[in-house]
């Protein structure tokens, strides 16, 4: 999926090398959201992770900020996962 996702860029590679723009994805786990707490989400159960917490969207704004800030300029071609360990 990671490979099939960057792939989108191929053309583009040597103008995104050059113009030092980064691309990652930001992957998360089931998160805490109104959606997930809505009553008439009855036909599909909530998935705890294995770590016993839901994601929080903090979190996944946190991570997003950090990767497109100045201090993660040279990661790149990444997929960083939020999963509360369930992509052990």
């Amino acid at each position: 999926m990671l490979d099939a996702a960057f792939s989108q860029f191929g053309n583009l590679r040597s103008a995104i090398h050059r113009s030092r723009i980064t691309v990652n994805i930001v992957a998360p786990g089931t998160t805490y959201t109104p959606m997930l707490r809505d009553p008439a989400r009855v036909g599909t159960p909530r998935k705890v992770p294995p770590i016993g917490l839901y994601i929080r969207p903090g979190e996944v704004a946190a991570l997003t900020t950090f990767i497109l800030g100045p201090e993660a300029e040279a990661i790149t071609r990444q997929q960083i996962m939020i999963c509360g360990g369930s992509s052990l």
